[in-house]
């Protein structure tokens, strides 16, 4: 393997807002499934990594007892939403927000875990990366690895208890914290950005909206653009699962896509508006057919034309 003996080159690794880390593991942590974005990020090719632990990626700047908390909750059959740094076979590093679901079969056994992982606000990483290294002390302080756990978790809990929090509520406050977007002109429409992937991961190949710091985003397809691609919303703190657009609609998505870890895919041909969201969104675009402006106003609240 290439990650022998890989040590942090201390070099940060940073990927685009609208990107969406993807992989799936069995029930023992071991990949199944990677897209070309953990590929990209983690200098892996795929044929390295299936089948591999997980863990291949971990950073040693990581404190133990982070992982200990998901698993212990992945295995109580409840998602989790964790920052995390990772390490890629070349050194870098690359800091994600981590939303980690256990995946399951036609009668409700688990048989895996899916994970959807998203860039982080800056200000969040800073928050974490120093909470994490007074974890990391601590069970490096201790002669035995299950001392140090111990130590560790008892800090960790102590440290939540001050807050008044969970550690999920910690997360939370750091990513709905998160400095927002700069606030366009009022007079100005709303603008929307979008990529197709070059990978299919689960469904029809889609058009992922780039997301804006509280986690909402809006995927748009052209006018009169052919096929019927799914547009699949992105991914934030809580929330139901992202609604999806045939290609021409535009759809919008709510901060978290829980069911199938954000793999729903639907085609409709209106436009439909998450439960989680709040305000109005403005599309203007062009008709394919004679030009003119069209622009639509959604009640991203109840979804009814404004």
């Amino acid at each position: 393997m290439r990650r022998t003996a890989v040590q942090p080159t201390g070099i940060e690794r940073t990927f685009a807002d609208h990107e969406i880390i993807v992989t799936k593991t069995d029930m023992k942590g071991l990949l199944t499934y990677a897209n070309d974005v953990f590929l990209r990020l983690s200098v892996f090719d795929e044929e390295e990594v299936i089948g591999k632990p997980h863990n291949i990626i971990r950073h040693p700047d990581m404190p133990r007892v982070v992982f200990k908390l998901l698993w212990d909750t992945l295995r109580e059959g409840r998602e989790i939403f964790a920052y995390v740094v990772n390490m890629a076979s070349d050194g870098a590093e690359y800091w994600v927000l981590a939303h980690v679901t256990p995946s399951r079969d036609l009668a409700g056994r688990i048989v895996g875990y899916h994970s959807s992982r998203r860039r982080p606000d800056r200000s969040a990483i800073n928050a974490v990366k120093e909470l994490y290294a007074r974890l990391r002390a601590e069970e490096k302080r201790h002669r035995s690895p299950s001392e140090g756990l111990d130590a560790s978790w008892r800090m960790l809990q102590d440290e939540l208890s001050a807050r008044g929090r969970t550690y999920e509520q910690f997360v939370f406050d750091l990513t709905l914290d998160a400095e927002p977007a700069p606030v366009p002109s009022p007079n100005a429409p709303k603008t929307v950005t979008a990529t197709r992937d070059s990978r299919r991961s689960a469904g029809p190949a889609g058009i992922t909206g780039s997301a804006s710091s509280a986690g909402f985003a809006v995927s748009a397809g052209s006018l009169g653009s052919a096929g019927n691609a799914g547009s699949v919303g992105s991914f934030g703190p809580a929330g139901s699962a992202s609604n999806a657009g045939s290609a021409g609609s535009f759809g919008s998505a709510g901060p978290m896509g829980s069911a199938g870890s954000g793999e729903s895919h639907a085609t409709s041909s209106r436009a439909n508006a998450s439960r989680a969201g709040a305000g109005k969104v403005t599309v203007t675009t062009n008709a394919a057919r004679n030009k003119k402006p069209i622009k639509v106003v959604k009640n991203v609240t109840s979804g009814r034309n404004a």
